[in-house]
């Protein structure tokens, strides 16, 4: 009976002992799925062909940007220890327009000094966006939805003793941003990053108030733009494809 009893007892602990080792064995795929959910690729902007002109896009393994090239430029960026965007070195075709660009931070501010230029540039921020970007001449001051696209934009230009305003209105898609994976500060998407960037920085515009045109998009399986038209006035303007890398 003593006999039985023992080999009844070492079963027990064996079946006890395999289903401790499932158990961790559970416990492990699931911690790398969780690994894998916090490297999961995005989509990041490669190459935008606008109006037969191409520009192309490097990044580092943060997502954020290191070149950024055209047929006449070619910029170089780097960044602070903290990750915060230090300098764009700008190359062109005519060295004598060549600039280098550096970002100095104030509290709640961001100054862009280029070199060889008179001009400076206070982004003024508010909740990590920008909401007025002041120079010597014009001002802008930004007003976004709730989810942070840029909806209105209303710019000062100053001639002589007359201040002149105009107000720009845009509304939105409810699809992917091109640039909103790009690992780069939103006041420079909505500043310098590329002359579109700053209509998609969450979702994507259907209406640009300031050339007054209509967008229209087609969308990728998983809701980024592909290629995009442009109209006014039901005339088509201007054509742009985008391709995107996954990192």
């Amino acid at each position: 009976m003593k006999k039985y009893l023992m080999i009844f007892l070492s079963l027990a602990l064996a079946v006890v002992f395999s289903a401790c080792n499932k158990d961790d064995d559970k416990g492990n795929n699931k911690e790398d799925d969780g690994e894998n959910n916090n490297n999961t690729q995005v989509y990041l902007p490669s190459k935008i062909i606008y109006d037969g002109e191409t520009t192309t896009f490097t990044y580092d393994n943060q997502r954020r940007v290191t070149e950024q090239k055209n047929s006449y430029t070619t910029n170089t960026y780097t960044y602070n220890s903290d990750g915060t965007l230090a300098q764009v070195v700008k190359l062109n075709e005519d060295p004598l327009s060549s600039r280098t660009i550096t970002y100095e931070y104030k509290e709640n501010a961001v100054e862009r000094i280029a070199t060889g230029s008179k001009s400076t540039y206070e982004y003024v921020l508010k909740d990590n966006r920008i909401v007025a970007n002041n120079s010597d001449l014009d001002s802008y001051s930004y007003t976004y939805d709730a989810v942070g696209n840029m909806i209105k934009q209303t710019k000062q230009t100053k001639v002589g003793y007359k201040t002149y305003e105009n107000t720009y209105e845009y509304t939105y898609d409810n699809k992917n941003g091109v640039f909103k994976n790009v690992n780069i500060p939103q006041w420079y998407k909505i500043t310098e990053l590329y002359q579109w960037s700053d209509i998609a920085v969450v979702n994507n515009a259907l209406t640009d108030g300031d050339l007054g045109w209509k967008l229209e998009y087609v969308y990728n399986e998983n809701g980024y733009p592909t290629s995009c038209k442009m109209y006014e006035e039901g005339s088509l303007r201007k054509t742009m494809t985008i391709e995107y890398t996954l990192k």
